[in-house]
């Protein structure tokens, strides 16, 4: 079978200041969110290839295709390109090279990142995940998120003795609740991570520098959510310090959630394996951030290309281009974190995924004319011949 000319397309437009217009209904501006549009045409093909076992990476279409088939990848990258534009989320950003655009998300986030800006991102041993916002650069060693009874997952990461970041993050919802981090490396059987172990940062007076006192500082938050919440959105309802990860912080049985902060000092050199359980939802973020980004000029942020909906692609197109479209919004589903839409353009009809439908009112956007910039991301149908 050979493989048809007409491509499904994705736009994917980043949260950004740019205001787009409700059209044909008189009704002021709609600030949008990311969001991810695909023409409904054909069928998806997923194309698959072996990696190597310690990939590197120079180009962003490569690292993309990769973490697409594997779920994540730990690699070493080297990646130069240009920022298209920033998003409300710390950290992330519209990030386009040589071969292709992405959603990218660094955390920990840099400060001061601006569209226009060329950048060169590099690590060794880099983790790199997709989730609903893009390309994940993160010190998250295991997520285990969502709503569930108690469920364990664990990671293992070669160490050198000393002092390193730790993060754990939980909520529960309903019902039932725990949380329990257990720990095990050379000479050491699997345990709870001793508290002479676990320490905080303390601001000095002298120059702003900042020295550990025992304990770990937690932020307890109150709210109903179904995945770790936002809490660079949240306040808390009560912050302190704990000796130990302990979910008897909060300050009720539901709806809550709990965010950890803190130092581990490893003890000595070796293998470690970290055991995260949790009822519902936990992460554990760990270590020094495994990746670099440099700024390395300053260009003009770059034009989107049009979208006008049932194009044929050619051959040589790459997997993904900074677009812009505009089309009448048909139909609406919310999801747990956005809104899946469908919109129609003359004879063109698009999926579109708003992966931050904060802020959005669905009733104000259906069957309304929008303006999209975002994304377009290229996949393959068949159309039936031998």
């Amino acid at each position: 079978m050979k493989q048809h000319a007409n491509a499904e397309a994705v736009i994917r437009p980043l949260q950004t200041s740019t205001s787009l217009t409700r059209r044909g209904l008189g009704a002021p501006p709609v600030r949008w969110w990311y969001a991810l549009l695909a023409l409904t045409l054909g069928c998806f093909v997923a194309l698959g290839q072996s990696i190597p076992a310690s990939p590197a990476f120079l180009r962003l279409a490569d690292l993309a295709r990769t973490v697409e088939q594997f779920g994540r990848t730990n690699c070493s990258l080297q990646l130069e390109g240009i920022i298209c534009a920033v998003g409300d989320r710390p950290g992330s950003f519209v990030f386009q090279d040589s071969s292709t655009v992405e959603m990218v998300r660094l955390d920990p986030a840099p400060q001061g990142l601006r569209p226009g800006m060329r950048v060169r991102i590099s690590g060794k041993e880099c983790p790199v995940l997709r989730d609903g916002y893009g390309l994940v650069l993160s010190t998250l060693l295991i997520n285990n998120d969502g709503i569930h009874q108690t469920v364990e997952k664990s990671a293992a990461v070669s160490l050198r003795a000393g002092l390193y970041p730790i993060r754990v993050a939980w909520f529960n919802l309903l019902g039932d609740r725990g949380l329990k981090l257990e720990y095990q490396g050379p000479n050491l059987p699997r345990q709870g991570i001793a508290t002479n172990l676990l320490f905080h940062a303390i601001e000095s007076t002298n120059a702003g520098n900042s020295r550990m006192a025992d304990g770990l500082a937690y932020q307890a938050y109150e709210g109903t959510w179904y995945r770790m919440p936002r809490f660079d959105r949240l306040d808390p309802v009560k912050t302190g310090l704990v000796d130990q990860f302990d979910d008897r912080v909060s300050t009720r049985l539901e709806k809550v959630a709990v965010d950890f902060n803190g130092y581990l000092r490893v003890p000595t050199d070796g293998a470690y394996t970290f055991h995260l359980s949790s009822d519902d939802g936990s992460q554990l973020f760990f270590g020094h951030p495994p990746f670099k980004l440099e700024i390395t000029g300053t260009n003009q942020v770059p034009q989107p290309r049009p979208f006008l909906g049932g194009e044929i692609l050619g051959p040589n197109e790459p997997p993904a281009q900074w677009a812009e479209a505009e089309g009448t919004v048909t139909y609406i589903a919310r999801k747990a974190t956005g809104m899946d839409l469908e919109v129609t353009s003359g004879a063109s009809h698009w999926r579109a995924e708003i992966t931050d439908g904060s802020g959005l009112t669905p009733r104000l956007i259906l069957h309304s004319r929008l303006h999209f910039t975002g994304i377009r991301r290229n996949t393959h149908a068949f159309d039936g011949q031998p």
